[in-house]
């Protein structure tokens, strides 16, 4: 059986395939990927909140990886994403999701490369509170964070 043209499972496959390329450092693959599953995203009723504000932030933290090069380019782009997938969770009222504290902490490594300390800090204390808040204390991406504090603590 065939999916229609718009469903869920499209929009994550597409989104699984972009982070294969992202891995690999395609990123022509990556965003032409991205943007089909948020396009699909975009397009489901009812509207998924959640998963869109997860393609979104995907296609931010593509960008940041992308920026190598200290491209300030890509980095608006980053910053623009990762602000479209706050606003949907806020939208959502999805303020103590875990995809939302991996948004924050992508948005902090960003700040953090650009030698952003306080704005990054600030990131990921916000990241930390959804993460205690919602995750095991040992879950990895709360140790995650945990440890980028750490690290920013000595740059502040």
């Amino acid at each position: 059986m065939c999916l229609p043209e718009v469903h869920i499972e499209l929009g994550i496959l597409f989104d699984n395939i972009a982070l294969a390329y992202r891995c690999k450092n395609q990123f022509k693959e990556c965003f032409k990927y991205y943007h089909r599953a948020l396009d699909i995203k975009q397009r489901l009723q009812p509207l998924n909140l959640l998963s869109l504000a997860q393609t979104l932030s995907n296609i931010g933290a593509a960008y940041a990886d992308r920026d190598v090069n200290n491209d300030q380019q890509d980095d608006a782009k980053a910053f623009e994403y990762f602000q479209r997938s706050i606003s949907t969770h806020e939208l959502n009222q999805s303020l103590r999701s875990p995809d939302l504290a991996i948004t924050f902490y992508e948005k902090a490594r960003l700040h953090e490369h650009r030698q952003e300390y306080q704005q990054a800090f600030d990131l990921l204390i916000q990241a930390l509170n959804i993460q205690q808040a919602v995750l095991t204390r040992n879950h990895p991406d709360t140790f995650r964070t945990r440890d980028a504090l750490i690290g920013l603590k000595i740059e502040l």
